[in-house]
């Protein structure tokens, strides 16, 4: 959270520059577990987060104090900006060799490829046996 303060400073020096900020779909986890709309007052939707032991908690709770800091640069400076909050962020395709094995979703997918069977979540219906998954590669997301 820092550094997103560092950096909305720097995009308020001398001219306002546009702000693009890659948060997370993690965000809206506490929000009866739906996604906010793009429009959604974050201060308004989500005015409060639970520290707790949860999985991947501190992230959530870094990402939503990000997004706060940036609505209150809009509101007090006009600051451009824009928030993406995508799902899973996968590896650069360029380095589909390289996993981080310690990870929940490296060892599931791992789990999956062993086992040879996915979790319902993973098919588009449980009648339709094609799996997918809503994920994407950092280079894709970056460009």
């Amino acid at each position: 959270m820092l550094g997103t303060a560092e950096l909305i400073k720097l995009a308020l020096i001398n001219r306002l520059k546009p702000f693009v900020f890659i948060s997370s779909v993690i965000v809206a986890l506490p929000y009866n577990n739906k996604p906010l709309s793009e429009e959604a007052n974050i201060c308004e939707a989500i005015p409060y987060q639970e520290i707790n032991n949860q999985y991947a908690n501190g992230y959530a709770i870094s990402k939503w104090a990000a997004e706060i800091l940036l609505h209150d640069a809009y509101n007090q400076f006009n600051l451009p900006m824009i928030v993406f909050r995508p799902s899973m962020i996968l590896a650069h395709r360029q380095y589909h060799t390289q996993l981080n094995i310690t990870d929940v979703f490296s060892r599931l997918l791992l789990s999956i490829i062993n086992t040879k069977i996915a979790p319902k979540s993973f098919y588009h219906s449980e009648s339709e046996l094609s799996l997918h998954y809503n994920g994407l590669a950092i280079d894709f997301v970056a460009s």
